[in-house]
């Protein structure tokens, strides 16, 4: 054998530990894509099932590809902002100062799988601070509500917002 040979032998030797090499890494990374994929999937659907699909802005048509699409919404759902898409008006009765009917308002936890302490709601009639932390003490669930006790009339023109940690939740125009 000679010189030549040898090092004709070595690179095809060579060329065979790179075919390996590079088939076993795109094995690798076809893998890690697929999973990716099942991943992405499975997050787009769990938007969806929450809500946040129609309650937030950046998670509408979230799809499977679009990892800058899912980037903002997470950032969205984590965002400390405008909570009042997660929230809705479950019941309310106004005050009866004839009839010495107490009133109250309650607002349900509706969209999203976030849970909030009761202590932390406030509400707010006509921009004064009337009450804090909901009747019920600890937290609220997702599918579960806040009531507010209204110890005055809410007349035509007036609102009642209510806030968490500072964040308005909900408003209602009287």
């Amino acid at each position: 054998m000679s010189t030549k040979d040898g090092i004709i032998s070595l690179i095809i030797i060579l060329l065979i530990i790179l075919v390996i090499i590079f088939g076993v890494r795109s094995a690798t990374n076809s893998g890690r894509a697929t999973a990716a994929e099942n991943m992405s999937a499975t997050f787009a659907e769990l938007i969806r099932s929450d809500g946040y699909a129609t309650a937030l802005p950046a998670c509408k048509g979230v799809g499977t590809t679009d990892f800058e699409a899912m980037t903002n919404c997470i950032n969205e759902i984590k965002a400390p902002h405008d909570l009042s898409a997660l929230f809705k008006e479950s019941d309310y009765l106004n005050y009866d100062e004839t009839h010495t009917v107490a009133g109250y308002i309650a607002i349900q936890n509706a969209k999203g799988d976030k849970t909030f302490e009761s202590a932390n709601f406030t509400l707010i009639q006509n921009n004064v601070e009337v009450a804090t932390g909901c009747e019920t003490p600890g937290t609220i669930a997702p599918g579960y509500a806040c009531k507010f006790a209204l110890s005055q009339r809410c007349n035509p023109g007036d609102n009642l917002e209510i806030k968490y940690s500072g964040t308005r939740v909900f408003l209602k125009t009287c």
